[in-house]
């Protein structure tokens, strides 16, 4: 995946991913609910705005681990010489 944008709201993440449609659809996403690796862009809903500061601040990390790991997942499967 090219790019990941991890947002605390739907409208956040439907904004942002909207500057990214113009190469494809875009897939908006609600945590816990994560893209796969397939997608060129991809925005992801943490619904973290009206959560306590604590739990606010894990979310975007837990999403970040996933999403790094599954962007890791696809460059590990592009055949050799593949961009």
């Amino acid at each position: 995946m090219a790019v990941t944008i991890i947002a605390d709201d739907l409208s956040g993440a439907c904004d942002a991913g909207a500057l990214f449609a113009g190469r494809g659809p875009v897939g908006v996403f609600v945590a816990p609910d994560l893209p796969d690796a397939r997608r060129h862009a991809a925005a992801v809903d943490t619904e973290r705005r009206t959560l306590p500061p604590p739990d606010a601040a894990a979310r975007p990390r837990a999403s970040r681990r996933v999403s790094a790991t599954a962007a890791s997942s696809r460059r590990s499967t592009r055949p050799s010489g593949a961009t």
